[in-house]
């Protein structure tokens, strides 16, 4: 049997409004949502970045006042559970810290992720490749993939680039209509076969390539070579 089961039915009822509003002044506040951009300043805004009461806020100062320094690095819903009286107290303000932490947390993440995709982007890697160029010496910035400058031109160069999976007449030939019908006729244009492989083409791969129009054989270096790197 409990207290209220004693109590005449109108008792027994205020007995449970009592417990209800007790159960709900335990509820964190932090279920409201915060609009950042209308954050005012001052003691207006400090209660409501934190979603604090008149009566918490006005703690949280007098324990900054009174401890100096010593917690200037912590969140006020922090202090507020360092400094709290009882266990209870101590857990509600540490859940509501951990709560707000965990969404600024998440904030932070999700902005790191936009200037770092920002930062990928095409305008900015253009200008960190020309500095990076000014400082190097190599200008990496005339380069142009075919998608991005399909017309070809005199003095342009058609490179075919190599390596230890290709080195076999099976292979090659693969790329045969492509160094063969890839630039037009009226065009004056070099092709040359970029190889990075310490193992040498066979004699079958040497033969296709001899079927082509003039294709000089270089082995890869990756400073004369080096806009071979720019989608690496």
């Amino acid at each position: 049997m409990t207290i209220s089961d004693t109590l005449p039915p109108p008792r027994r009822r205020a007995a449970w409004a009592a417990a209800c509003a007790l159960a709900l002044a335990l509820i964190p506040a932090h279920a409201a949502e915060i609009t950042f951009s209308r954050i005012g300043a001052g003691d207006a805004g400090l209660q409501q970045f934190w979603q604090l009461t008149p009566e918490e806020a006005q703690r949280y100062r007098n324990i900054m006042a009174a401890t100096g320094e010593r917690y200037k690095t912590a969140s006020p819903l922090a202090v507020l559970a360092i400094m709290a009286d009882t266990p209870e107290d101590r857990d509600y303000y540490a859940k509501r810290a951990a709560l707000h932490e965990h969404e600024m947390v998440k904030r932070e993440i999700e902005t790191a992720l936009r200037i770092s995709e920002e930062m990928s982007g095409e305008v900015l890697m253009e200008k960190m490749t020309r500095f990076t160029d000014g400082l190097t010496g190599i200008n990496t910035t005339d380069y142009l993939p075919d998608e991005r400058n399909p017309a070809w031109h005199d003095g342009d160069w058609l490179v075919l680039y190599i390596d230890d999976s290709c080195l076999t007449a099976g292979c090659m030939g693969q790329f045969t209509p492509q160094m063969k019908d890839t630039i037009p006729a009226n065009i004056k244009a070099e092709r040359v076969l970029v190889l990075n492989s310490k193992l040498p083409l066979t004699a079958g791969a040497e033969a296709v390539i001899k079927t082509w129009p003039e294709t000089p054989v270089q082995l890869y270096d990756p400073i004369e070579h080096h806009y071979l790197q720019r989608g690496g």
